[in-house]
């Protein structure tokens, strides 16, 4: 978590050194709970993170941003397409592709247990933890299944 930043939340060429350090790609998850973005900030960094042609800039597979902090819904909707876009296509990598920048996340031998001890990355929003990709790749037998009928919004 970044915590309260004023100037990052207020300034164009802060959110733009953010995008430009993002596009590294060894960044994977990010919590912006505390952050109340100026709206056109936001939008450019939603931009940025949402790439060309349905394909993410980044590798930002996890993002909490709260409404409740002053963003458009509309931008926290933007964040949770262009982080599920982007995890559908880290699950689709071959394994032996995955790497520091290839689907990071799924490096569960690796991360498992920063991810499951990381307060501020499992606190509020979807973790990797959630996703049975992340627990194939850490060698655990995980069957996929389909949603059952009548299952909560929240079902995983």
């Amino acid at each position: 978590s970044i915590g309260r930043n004023d100037a990052l939340a207020n300034s164009m060429e802060l959110a733009a050194s953010l995008l430009s350090a993002l596009r590294r790609g060894y960044i994977w998850a990010c919590d912006w709970g505390e952050l109340c973005f100026r709206g056109d900030v936001m939008k450019m960094i939603v931009e940025g993170l949402e790439g060309k042609g349905g394909v993410p800039a980044t590798n930002l597979a996890f993002v909490f941003a709260d409404v409740g902090c002053g963003l458009s819904p509309g931008h926290v909707d933007r964040l949770k397409q262009v982080t599920r876009a982007r995890r559908l296509l880290d699950k689709a990598l071959p394994p032996e592709r995955v790497d520091r920048t290839h689907a990071p996340w799924l490096q569960a031998r690796h991360i498992f247990g920063w991810v499951m001890r990381s307060e501020n990355l499992t606190r509020c929003f979807w973790r990797p933890y959630q996703e049975g990709a992340f627990w194939r790749s850490a060698g655990f037998d995980c069957p996929s299944m389909a949603k059952p009928l009548g299952a909560t919004k929240s079902w995983v």
